[in-house]
């Protein structure tokens, strides 16, 4: 009945601004990225294998080719160094991977009139599905979202056709990749967001689209069901900066589990809660700021991603890893938030047990042989707290968590006639049964 929880090792890295020929500064480059970085990576090794790399934007500075080299010598030697294929590394583009200097008349047309025509026939006609509204051509769209053609030419040379948008469910927008990986039962869908396609200026806040094409095709099935497994959704922007945040927030909250992006240059971690849903972002600072260099306090970060059998989180752990521009070295950053000791920041998804109430939970686990047998194969209580709070009676877990049993008795008859006020189906009265085999079953 119970599984040992997984754990995905996720390196987020973001904007590293590599300017090619333009670089006038290497001295400082280096400093931060060069024996610095082999020491970090070396140090964010040394608590067990990483399993994926995402980049959240901004490889480049003006979206060039001759820029693009020096992201492949970065990310190869990345990728070698952790031991990982090339299908292990997820990338979107920026703002900064847009070449500006093309087709600079249709994407003004694009930018200031995209917001006056229907919004559902603009997203079907971005997509391909539908003819252009009023005012525009094939062209105008054709043309704009060329302006990231270097970006995808560069991941094609890197090996990474799996981010290419063409080969994904929208077509001309993002990518989706499914991952397997060993002693795991459950898929790994990286959705790729495409945030910087109608970029182009130094006002982009409130005046880019996602599309809810891209968003909806990108998190469900062809048959628009959920996707089953760990979602874990990439793009560059903050969400602010979408004028079509609201009809996109839907499919963020109900089909990504965890949301990572760049672009502030700054750590950050906020959940956008409405009445309805709620929406777990994750800001990387910048490998490499473009303008201060080695001066600005570069940052990056490694999530561990507790998940159980389902792959469903359990909880996030993130290790915030910051650059000194003083002292040059990278170290465990402790100053983002209270709750980041020694740089570690745990982020649990559902509330974690008391300890009176979890040593209660564990004595009588303990007289069970296979919850015993579980427990010591390394079954943590808390993901059986989750999985009630999941797929049960989270109204009776409430109870159990602010109550702890002084109220609600599982030894007591009456605290089960209560569960069985919740249940609606025989799936809630098969977890009654396993709940009453937990508290009442003896050797």
């Amino acid at each position: 009945m119970f599984h040992r929880q997984h754990h995905l090792r996720i390196l987020h890295l973001s904007d590293l601004h590599a300017r090619g020929e333009r670089e006038t500064q290497w001295f400082a480059r280096h400093r931060v990225l060069g024996p610095q970085w082999q020491d970090n990576l070396n140090q964010l090794c040394e608590e067990g294998p990483i399993d994926i790399v995402c980049f959240t934007g901004d490889v480049a500075d003006w979206g060039r080719n001759d820029e693009y080299a020096i992201g492949t010598d970065f990310l190869q030697q990345l990728m070698s160094r952790l031991g990982l294929a090339m299908n292990r590394l997820f990338i979107v583009p920026g703002n900064h991977d847009v070449d500006r200097s093309v087709a600079p008349a249709q994407w003004k047309r694009l930018r200031e009139n995209s917001g006056r025509v229907d919004y559902s026939h603009l997203s079907k006609w971005i997509r391909g599905v539908s003819g252009p509204p009023f005012g525009f051509t094939d062209g105008d769209r054709d043309e704009v979202l060329q302006r990231t053609a270097a970006f995808h030419a560069w991941l094609a040379t890197l090996g990474c056709h799996h981010l290419l948008p063409n080969a994904s469910p929208h077509g001309r927008l993002g990518f989706r990749a499914e991952l397997t990986l060993a002693d795991r039962s459950f898929s790994i869908f990286v959705v790729g967001l495409n945030s910087a396609w109608l970029c182009g200026g130094d006002d982009d806040s409130e005046r880019l689209a996602l599309t809810t094409d891209q968003t909806g095709l990108l998190t469900t099935t062809a048959d628009g069901k959920p996707l089953a497994g760990f979602r874990l959704g990439l793009l560059h922007h903050p969400l602010s900066y979408y004028w079509d945040e609201p009809m996109c927030r839907p499919h963020l909250s109900d089909g990504l589990d965890l949301l990572l992006r760049g672009h502030t240059h700054q750590e950050r971690f906020n959940s956008t809660i409405d009445p309805d849903r709620t929406i777990h972002v994750l800001a990387a600072g910048s490998l490499y700021d473009g303008d201060q260099g080695d001066r600005w306090p570069n940052a990056h970060h490694l999530i561990d991603a507790r998940l159980d059998s389902k792959g469903r989180p359990i909880s996030y752990e993130v290790r915030f890893r910051a650059w000194s521009p003083d002292s040059s070295f990278w170290f465990d950053n402790s100053s983002l938030y209270r709750a980041a000791r020694s740089g570690r920041l745990r982020i649990d998804l559902m509330p974690r047990i008391p300890a009176r109430v979890k040593s209660h939970y564990e004595e009588k686990l303990l007289r069970i042989p296979p919850f015993k047998e579980a427990l010591e194969n390394g079954m943590d209580i808390d993901e059986l707290a989750a999985r009630i709070a999941r797929e049960s009676f989270p109204t009776v877990l409430r109870h159990i968590y602010e109550l702890g049993y002084t109220k609600y008795d599982p030894e007591n008859e009456g605290f089960w006639n209560m569960v069985a006020d919740y249940h609606i189906d025989d799936a809630y009265s098969a977890l009654s049964n396993d709940l009453q085999l937990l508290f009442r079953q003896r050797d």
